[in-house]
């Protein structure tokens, strides 16, 4: 049986830093499932495994953007800025502040914790929304709008874990969206993510190649939404 799902995973030709996310995904579900019965793991446990699905995502992520390194840098500080800004001014997405669970965090604007790794996550949901999208027949104008469409709709199933029972951050003006988060931020994460992804629009593939790099933001999506409910469940239902 070992040696079939081996073999199964060598027909689905995934890069190697996507297997190792969608393995880390499963160790963090497993090792939350073993909680119940051997008490919390090690702290720095659950923070290692949080750094490399984040870290093996993006790369996974970049891959199949395919796009120069400047592109994805100025993305990156698209998300940066939107989050640093978000904090000091509640815009684009509404009044909040991380908890610190989040770790390693660094001092933010007013003294609050940012979360390090924050705008990297952030890219890699924008970069995997954006890869799905460009992977159907949509034309390039449309691209970015609906990569940041995505993102929003993605981020509605986030918000009760990460706002809920794994605590990440909290809404200091809560709203009638899941995890009571304000409309703004729903077309916070739409403009934001489309300003990102228009940065990437210039880079186009054969069908084929487009439709394989796809399938990876669809893994890292999936992957990452199951893992977050799976374990949110776990850890005190959502």
């Amino acid at each position: 049986m070992v040696f079939r799902a081996r073999q199964a995973l060598k027909k689905l030709d995934w890069p190697f830093a996507l297997r190792v996310y969608v393995g880390l995904a499963i160790f963090g579900v497993l090792g939350t499932f073993a909680e119940r019965f051997v008490g919390p793991a090690p702290v720095f446990i659950e923070r290692t495994v949080s750094l490399l699905m984040v870290g093996c995502g993006v790369a996974s992520v970049l891959q199949a953007l395919g796009v120069a390194p400047w592109r994805w840098l100025a993305a990156l500080g698209v998300g940066f800025a939107a989050e640093w800004v978000g904090l000091a001014t509640g815009l684009p997405f509404g009044r909040y502040e991380y908890t610190g669970r989040w770790w390693p965090s660094v001092p933010g604007p007013g003294g609050s914790p940012f979360p390090v790794p924050l705008p990297f996550a952030w890219l890699m949901l924008a970069g995997a929304c954006f890869v799905v999208v460009r992977s159907g027949r949509w034309n390039r104008t449309m691209l970015a709008p609906l990569a940041g469409l995505l993102a929003a709709l993605f981020d509605l199933g986030m918000e009760p874990v990460l706002a809920g029972p794994l605590g990440y951050w909290k809404w200091l003006e809560p709203g009638p969206l899941p995890g009571g988060a304000p409309i703004l931020n729903f077309f916070g994460w739409w403009v934001t993510a489309a300003v990102a992804a228009s940065l990437w629009t210039a880079r186009t593939y054969e069908d084929e190649r487009t439709h394989r790099r796809g399938q990876v933001g669809w893994v890292v999506l999936i992957t990452f939404g199951v893992f977050l409910w799976v374990v949110g469940a776990l850890r005190g239902g959502v």
